[in-house]
């Protein structure tokens, strides 16, 4: 018998999970949501797309929580619907709040860019808490077809710690670089192959093989150099020495 399969949430996760389930057939594919727009929009797109209401979600269906962390807990809450299985998909929440039979399916993955998902290339972190769950999550993972990492809680969070430094820090970087640029008419683009230089031989090589720059070689000259054309940008003057300090006491060993 085919499984239920209950979204809850509109937003772009949402709208991958539905796209992903449609493209492989999967059937009795449901929403949740209060975007009506977003809702109408999906429907145009998947006619077989049927809307329910928490009271409304079927026995034993497979509820995917794709919300915001802070909705997390309060979405789960209304799901009364006996033995449904609940999954979220939160790198910092814990699974303690969804209660039952749940799981956790965190894709290492930013939503937030606009661009096609190709659902086969995004690690997936994946964590249960009984064997049904465990079922119905080894079935989601085959469909959404990713390499798959079972970790514990903890280990999930660390994970998604190091995901924050890894790529929410350095974007934010990226956006200093960026805005650097913009106020003094140069050219961001130039930047462009070197950044992705960096990033595409970390599929090669460690991150400490790769590092570079004055910092690390002790060119205290450049340095000064540089810090000369910070002197009134105080934000990033600090960062710089923070960051130089950082790789001038690794690599002084």
């Amino acid at each position: 018998m085919n499984p239920e399969w209950v979204i809850i949430g509109s937003g772009k996760l949402a709208t991958a999970l539905v796209s992903r389930l449609f493209e492989n057939n999967e059937h009795n594919i449901h929403i949740v949501a209060r975007n009506v727009a977003a809702i109408s929009e999906l429907q145009g797109r998947f006619p077989d797309l049927k809307q329910l209401s928490f009271e409304s979600i079927p026995a034993g269906s497979i509820c995917l929580l794709a919300v915001s962390d802070s909705a997390i807990e309060s979405c789960a809450l209304r799901i009364k619907s006996d033995d449904c299985i609940k999954i979220h998909f939160s790198g910092a929440t814990s699974i303690q709040v969804l209660q039952g039979n749940s799981a956790v399916l965190w894709p290492i993955h930013s939503f937030s860019i606009p661009e096609a998902i190709n659902w086969s290339e995004i690690t997936l972190v994946a964590e249960s808490s009984t064997d049904p769950a465990h079922e119905k999550l080894s079935r989601l993972i085959e469909i959404l077809g990713g390499p798959v990492a079972y970790l514990n809680e903890n280990q999930r969070l660390q994970m998604h710690m190091l995901a924050v430094f890894a790529n929410n820090f350095t974007n934010h970087l990226f956006r200093i670089a960026f805005d650097y640029c913009e106020q003094h008419k140069l050219d961001f683009a130039l930047l462009r192959h070197l950044i992705l230089q960096s990033t595409q031989a970390l599929n090669k090589f460690k991150p400490a093989e790769l590092q570079t720059g004055p910092a690390m070689r002790n060119d205290f000259e450049t340095m000064q150099q540089h810090q000369a054309i910070l002197k009134d940008n105080r934000e990033m003057l600090n960062l710089y020495l923070i960051i130089s300090e950082s790789i001038r006491n690794h690599y002084s060993h």
